[in-house]
């Protein structure tokens, strides 16, 4: 399951799963670097990190999304 990031507060990254729930992971218990945006997946482990190809799939899907309403 991948989660993506919606903000980033107190030390959190609050992000949505999904299956749209929402759920509050620790900065410290993520592997990489992130930022809003950013997608996340669950490692065997438990830990959470950044998924770069799972984003950059995201990304070009909402740029074409968006292409085609504005138009």
């Amino acid at each position: 399951m991948f989660y993506s990031v919606d903000k980033i507060e107190n030390g959190y990254a609050v992000c949505t799963d999904d299956n749209g729930k929402r759920v509050r992971v620790r900065l410290e218990s993520i592997d990489s670097r992130i930022k809003e945006g950013s997608v996340l997946i669950m490692d065997e482990s438990g830990k959470f990190k950044a998924d770069s190809v799972e984003e950059k799939k995201r990304r070009a899907a909402n740029f074409d999304l968006a292409s085609k309403l504005f138009k």
